[in-house]
């Protein structure tokens, strides 16, 4: 055998599957199987590869799948342009890389092309770590629990993931009518924070380097001392799972104050909850906006901020909230509807409510940052009933609380009763809009 062995094979879709080996580190078990292993493969066809290095690909139509197939040399040494598209300075680092190999960048060792394609070894957009690592880097984040707070809006390392109750079955491909997702920033009136040392409960869910049960992404933010933003979750996931002491008790050990007025609580909801049309989404986004305005001052109230605080997430005036209806009403194209609202209604994050630029998602920045779970809770229940039952409120009906918070459990309107919102209806006043709008 020679110095360095890699033994590989092609499944029916295609996918290598291979490991490498240098054979004098192996005990002299390993080494007997090796051979026997070698002795049993056939050899990798290289000759079309040394034959013209500027094609760059491997020829895989070439080869038959379900066979052993072995590929073995003494040094890393045979010359080839390094301006190929591995980078490669061999030609044996460059066929390695052309079958799915990479190197870790922390230990140099090969990280062979099935721990890739499952997560075993690790690449955040700047760092490949190979399994063992990996494994390293937990055990010694795990004793420390320091999570480095990623730049904003910086999605490496990000992984999106449906945090869904065990019972459910949604997937990313089929997701069910509400979803979704929220922001918390927080401050502790000196600093902006680069990383954060996680709670014991916090880190279950939030640790960097996990691939599942992620429900948490931490990120700097030039406003505040950071900000902590969560995957997309379901409804019952959200209100009748999670443990949103989890998140508060973290905002505590940050040093949170819930004072500052500039740490906002933002929550996302996926436009699928409006409509399935697009005119459908414009015109429950625009009956939104009326409730908004409509019961301004109990919606401060829910959102926890004084009225002096609301700059950073002020109502629309109705006189816009009227022009917006009156174009959608002119409006016959399905496909024009959303591009009204965000001409007609700026996107700006000085907004209570708007359209998100992802297309996916529509925003409630009203909330202020809180350490308080029961009222995270009760928070997303009110906006979640809300938006659930929007398709169903007539024009006419647009003010009555009855069709409002038709599905907002009761002890949660008896929590924001308590807390002084909405205790009088305006419907008696006006009773709704004249006009209907149709989708």
């Amino acid at each position: 055998m020679k110095n360095y062995i890699v033994i590989c094979t092609l499944n029916e879709n295609h996918e290598v599957f291979a490991t490498f080996h240098k054979v004098e580190e192996l005990d002299p078990m390993a080494k007997a199987m090796l051979e026997v292993n070698v002795h049993n493969a056939t050899e990798l066809p290289t000759d079309q590869l040394a034959e013209d290095m500027s094609e760059r690909v491997y020829p895989f139509a070439t080869l038959q799948t379900n066979t052993i197939y072995v590929f073995q040399f003494d040094a890393f040494e045979t010359p080839v342009e390094y301006n190929c598209s591995t980078h490669s300075e061999s030609a044996e680092e460059h066929l390695m890389r052309i079958l799915g190999f990479r190197k870790c960048d922390r230990c140099g060792a090969w990280v062979n092309p099935q721990d890739i394609r499952t997560g075993s070894s690790t690449w955040d957009g700047r760092t490949r770590l190979c399994q063992s690592c990996v494994a390293l880097a937990n055990q010694r984040e795990e004793t420390r629990r320091v999570i480095t707070l990623n730049g904003y809006h910086d999605c490496h390392g990000r992984i999106t993931q449906l945090c869904q109750a065990p019972s459910e079955t949604w997937s990313m491909d089929n997701l069910p009518q509400i979803t979704l997702g929220l922001e918390m920033e927080y401050s502790n009136g000196r600093n902006r924070h680069t990383s954060m040392t996680a709670t014991e409960e916090f880190w279950r869910v939030a640790n960097p380097r996990a691939r599942t049960n992620r429900v948490f992404h931490c990120e700097q933010d030039c406003t505040v001392s950071g900000e902590i933003i969560s995957n997309i979750m379901t409804k019952q996931f959200a209100l009748n799972h999670f443990d949103w002491s989890i998140l508060t008790n973290q905002l505590r050990a940050n040093g949170n104050d819930e004072s500052i007025a500039s740490v906002g609580f933002h929550v996302h909801i996926g436009r699928q909850a409006l409509g399935s049309t697009q005119k459908e989404q414009a015109i429950n986004f625009l009956k939104l906006q009326y409730i908004l305005k409509a019961y301004e001052n109990d919606w401060i109230k829910v959102s926890g901020r004084r009225p002096s605080e609301m700059g950073y997430c002020s109502m629309f005036d109705m006189s816009t909230i009227e022009s917006l209806k009156n174009t959608l009403e002119q409006t016959t194209e399905v496909a024009d509807a959303m591009r009204v609202l965000p001409y007609g209604m700026s996107c700006s994050h000085g907004s209570a409510l708007i359209m998100c630029d992802d297309r996916k998602t529509f925003e409630l920045r009203i909330g202020k940052s809180t350490n308080d779970p029961e009222k995270i809770k009760h928070y997303l229940s009110l906006v979640i009933g809300v938006v659930e039952n929007i398709k169903n409120i007539r024009f006419d009906k647009i003010y009555c609380m009855g069709k409002i918070f038709k599905l907002v459990p009761s002890e949660t309107m008896n929590y924001w009763r308590k807390n002084g919102a909405f205790l009088n209806t305006i419907a008696q006043d006006s009773r709704g809009i004249a006009t209907a709008l149709r989708a």
